[in-house]
C-alpha cells in the first residue's frame, strides 16, 4: 500500500487544521507526491547535512513534531523545524553536477529502490522550491501522511 503525502506551507498553529483534511495540498500551498514519509524526509536531510543518508537520520527524524501519529493508517502530520526548511531550502539553489549529486546520492537509498531518476530529480526540485518558499513568506513546512 502507497503512502499518500503532501508537503504544504501554512501557519504553525494550522498543523491540526491539516490533519483533519483529507488533501491539505488543495487547501494550502503545496503539492502532492505520493510515497513521501519522515523517513524520506529524515534521509534527504541527512544527505543535505553531512552528505550520507544515515549520520545525521536520527537527529532529523526526532526534531520533526509529529501530530496524529496514534492512529497507525494516518493521516499523520510531521512540523519541519525552522533548522529542517533552511537545510531544504539550499536544494533551490543547487545546479548542474551538485544538484545531479544529491539527486543521485538520495535516489539511490533504499527508499527509492524502485522510482526513475527523472521523478527523483523533479521531486527534490519541488522539495526546494517549496522550502525557499517557505523561508521567503516566512511559513511553517508539514508533511502529510496518510495510508
Amino acid at each position: 500500500m502507497s503512502v499518500q503525502s503532501d508537503l504544504v506551507l501554512a501557519p504553525a498553529e494550522a498543523a491540526n487544521d491539516i490533519l483533519a483534511s483529507d488533501a491539505p495540498a488543495e487547501e494550502w500551498q503545496g503539492f502532492t507526491s505520493n510515497g513521501m514519509d519522515d523517513i524520506k524526509m529524515a534521509t534527504l536531510l541527512s544527505l543535505l547535512s553531512s552528505r550520507s543518508p544515515n549520520a545525521d537520520y536520527d537527529r532529523w527524524l526526532s526534531a520533526m513534531t509529529v501530530f496524529g501519529a496514534e492512529n497507525e493508517d494516518g493521516p499523520c502530520v510531521y512540523l519541519l523545524p525552522d533548522a529542517a526548511v533552511g537545510v531544504l531550502a539550499a536544494i533551490a539553489a543547487k545546479e548542474g553536477d551538485e544538484f545531479e549529486e544529491l539527486a543521485k546520492s538520495w535516489g539511490a537509498t533504499e527508499e527509492f529502490e524502485f522510482s526513475e531518476p527523472e521523478e527523483v530529480r523533479e521531486f527534490l526540485r519541488d522539495i526546494g522550491d517549496l522550502a525557499e518558499t517557505a523561508r521567503l513568506e516566512q511559513k511553517a513546512m508539514f508533511l502529510w501522511t496518510s495510508l
